[in-house]
């Protein structure tokens, strides 16, 4: 809803409008689906990677080539006599994938794809963040205000990193020697 009520107010008409409202919606579903997973990508990898331009060049390709050409392999491989022919389709799938990944290679080379190193957020902080998403996503649709899932939302992103930040800034140090089979791990624990 709220895409429509953003996009409605764009003039024009006939094809070049229906093209700038294609782009501008794979860009929403883009930004949708990486504010939605960033949360699990900074907890699990310890990264912050936010590049929902890529999805102009991937969606037409995997959407307009990549998949006909699989199920169309895919479903001539088991017709008897025809397999090389699905075999074919299958493999030119495939060498689709190969450029993409090419392609973001390059990127990547070129410093195009935006990519940070974050400290791993907690699980309270995790369930803070998805809160505030669906607090946000409520309030986007016209629906109630959820005064009280946002400061909740909000006590569980910042009570636990506030509390982490006061033992981070004490000033013990703590060495701690592990036994780990066929040899010795030892950690050392600083201030901050």
């Amino acid at each position: 809803q709220l895409f429509r009520r953003l996009t409605g107010r764009i003039p024009g008409s006939g094809l070049p409008r229906t093209a700038l409202l294609w782009t501008l919606g794979i860009l929403w579903t883009s930004v949708s689906a990486e504010v939605a997973v960033l949360p699990l990508l900074a907890r699990i990898f310890g990264e912050l990677a936010f590049n929902p331009w890529i999805n102009l060049l991937w969606l037409p390709v995997l959407g307009g080539v990549v998949m006909p050409l699989v199920l169309c392999g895919a479903a001539i491989v088991a017709i008897p006599g025809l397999d090389q022919a699905g075999g074919l389709l299958l493999t030119l799938a495939a060498e689709c994938c190969a450029w993409l990944m090419r392609a973001l290679a390059f990127f990547d080379a070129q410093g195009l794809l935006f990519s940070q190193a974050v400290l791993r957020p907690q699980w309270p902080a995790l369930l803070g963040c998805y809160g505030l998403l669906a607090s946000l996503a409520f309030l986007a649709a016209g629906r109630a205000k959820p005064r009280a899932a946002i400061l909740a939302s909000l006590a569980l992103l910042l009570i636990p990193a506030t509390w982490q930040a006061v033992q981070d800034s004490r000033q013990n140090v703590s060495l701690t020697v592990l036994d780990v089979g066929q040899g010795q791990s030892v950690a050392v624990a600083l201030p901050g």
